[in-house]
């Protein structure tokens, strides 16, 4: 079954397979924040698959997780039966393993001050102990940034007003 690149599809969990030489890690408490959000909004970015091949080089019913295997193991958690995938078909071996290296690094990062101004917006909204619920970071850096919002605050403007 050949696929036009960049289609999303829902895979049967137990058609997916991981790659052992994955090295992205993720801390026990984000991944329990990851379960949680996905549980609570039943939403998140399409995992990255490949086909995978017999030795032979024939395509087989499975396919190997380019980016998304933690996605994976929280829905394997909240017993899921399909995942929405994107499948990414004439991806070599050495093409996977390029893009294993650099699928997890090639997002952009926040720039602190909007994202206090968010973290901000979300206590005020939400109270501080939800925001530490559902997000990444942990008490002490909902803290720093909320001191960096407080620290960056110019005039009458907020960092919320900022954002």
């Amino acid at each position: 079954m050949i696929m036009n690149e960049m289609r999303v599809v829902e895979i049967e969990l137990s058609q997916l397979r991981g790659r052992g030489d994955n090295a992205n890690v993720m801390s026990k408490d984000s991944f329990r924040k990851l379960v949680r959000n996905i549980k609570r909004t039943g939403r998140y970015p399409a995992v990255i698959v490949r086909p995978r091949r017999s030795e032979a080089g024939v395509p087989c019913s499975e396919y190997e997780i380019l980016d998304g295997h933690h996605r994976v193991a929280a829905l394997r958690e909240l017993n899921h039966a399909t995942v929405k995938c994107e499948i990414w078909n004439e991806v070599d071996d050495d093409e996977a393993l390029v893009l294993l290296t650099t699928l997890n690094r090639l997002e952009g990062s926040d720039d602190p001050i909007r994202r206090a101004g968010l973290v901000e917006q979300l206590v005020h909204r939400f109270g501080k102990a939800m925001v530490v619920k559902i997000l990444p970071e942990d008490q002490m850096r909902v803290d720093r940034l909320l001191a960096l919002c407080e620290a960056a605050q110019i005039g009458r403007a907020s960092c919320r007003e900022r954002v």
